[in-house]
């Protein structure tokens, strides 16, 4: 007797809905940027965590040199299962003493990358991105062998 193959049950509008670059997404593409910016001395690296009851999602964005052995976050992004609205927070690496921390709410992927874009842009954000490519091309031997 010849068995019935297994019905798929899943609803076809699920499938088809046209898909929203997530926050995931977008650092992800900022990663990617740092170590092409900086010849892979500096990279970024994207983490994500999920609360116990599966409802809300944190991307922590670490910057990483791999050189110098460093790795620390640079900032968060934490969501619902929904990606937006998502909040933009920075981590104690860029904190400035005596101050809140920089954090922004936004709506959407146009909204996040206009925050992400403000945050890169600080004055304490980019002094720490200097730091670590200065530290990260100092250890760096020389190409052509000299000391």
């Amino acid at each position: 007797m010849p068995t019935a193959a297994m019905p798929d049950l899943w609803p076809r509008d699920i499938f088809g809905a046209p898909v929203t670059p997530t926050p995931l997404a977008v650092l992800r593409q900022q990663a990617e940027a740092l170590g092409a910016n900086t010849h892979n001395f500096v990279l970024g690296e994207v983490e994500t965590h999920a609360e116990a009851d599966g409802k809300r999602f944190a991307h922590f964005f670490w910057l990483v040199a791999p050189f110098l052995r460093y790795r620390s976050a640079l900032l968060k992004v934490s969501h619902a299962l929904q990606p937006y609205p998502a909040v933009v927070v920075e981590t104690d690496l860029t904190k400035s003493a005596g101050q809140n921390y920089w954090s922004r709410e936004v709506q959407d992927e146009q909204e996040l990358r206009d925050a992400l874009r403000e945050f890169f842009n600080e004055p304490r954000v980019k002094e720490v991105l200097r730091s670590v490519i200065n530290l990260s091309n100092n250890v760096v031997p020389p190409e052509d062998g000299a000391s």
